[in-house]
């Protein structure tokens, strides 16, 4: 039973890890074609939407993981 618990919790953090990463994935995308196109985007846009993501990034890392493995833990 405890192989079956550390999957997954090893799977909820991999979820968490994954789902808190997509802004910036997004953001690194929407460059990439940006610079494509040969249109740059604006500093301030840019440090902004990175700040928001990050932010972003790890309320949703910790909302996932810290129930999780407090879950797991009390067991």
């Amino acid at each position: 039973m405890s192989g079956l618990v550390f999957f997954q919790l090893a799977a909820a953090l991999l979820a968490a890890v994954i789902f808190s990463f997509l802004p910036i994935l997004i953001f690194l995308i929407v460059v990439l074609f940006s610079k494509l196109k040969g249109v740059t985007l604006s500093g301030k846009f840019a440090n902004s939407y990175l700040l928001i993501s990050t932010l972003f990034c790890l309320i949703i890392l910790f909302s996932f993981s810290i129930p999780t493995v407090l879950h797991y833990i009390g067991k």
